[in-house]
């Protein structure tokens, strides 16, 4: 039994070791997402590629996208996350969810995607107020009552939204690398 359960425990630690966080600070001390990705192609057209992935990922490539510049090799965008709910008590509560920036710039055989700006808008919950930074220990926009209790709730939707932040790069790293077969 012992064995089988020790085998159990490395299965599920490797899945974990495996999962990628791109978060880091900026020299604010803000929080980022950043990744770096070597692959082949030219400037321009990984750039075509980086627009057409907006255009894949977000339900409105034209709303994300603020500037395209192609010459320069940068798409910058505003981006908005999911909604982060938090079921207490047999009921759903809204936290609201991130806004953020998102740079995406480009060379031949390079690629790089930066997600900051974090910034936490509230849900439906009394005592929360918009812009709170993903870096903060705790929210200063949130009343300082029931620390204890919001503490965990912030740990929590931060968990989430850096899982998504993740995603959104591991989606971006794949497109970039991925060849394309046809010249269809």
């Amino acid at each position: 039994m012992k064995v089988v359960i020790l085998f159990f425990i490395l299965f599920i630690s490797s899945f974990i070791a495996q999962a990628q966080s791109y978060y880091t600070t900026s020299e604010d001390g803000r929080a980022k997402f950043e990744a770096i990705i070597e692959t082949k192609g030219e400037k321009d057209k990984l750039f075509l590629k980086g627009k057409e992935w907006i255009y894949k990922t977000y339900k409105s490539g034209d709303a994300v996208i603020n500037v395209d510049d192609k010459e320069q090799g940068r798409i910058f965008g505003k981006g908005k996350g999911k909604d982060l709910f938090i079921r207490e008590f047999g009921q759903k509560n809204d936290f609201g969810h991130f806004k953020y920036n998102i740079t995406i710039d480009f060379k031949d055989n390079k690629a790089r995607i930066i997600i900051d700006e974090i910034t936490q808008h509230a849900g439906g919950l009394l005592g929360m107020k918009d812009g709170a930074d993903y870096s903060e220990s705790f929210p200063s926009t949130w009343l300082k009552v029931a620390m204890k209790a919001n503490q965990k709730r912030w740990d929590t939707i931060k968990a989430d939204a850096a899982s998504e932040f993740n995603g959104i790069i591991e989606s971006f790293k794949m497109e970039i690398a991925k060849e394309n077969k046809s010249d269809w």
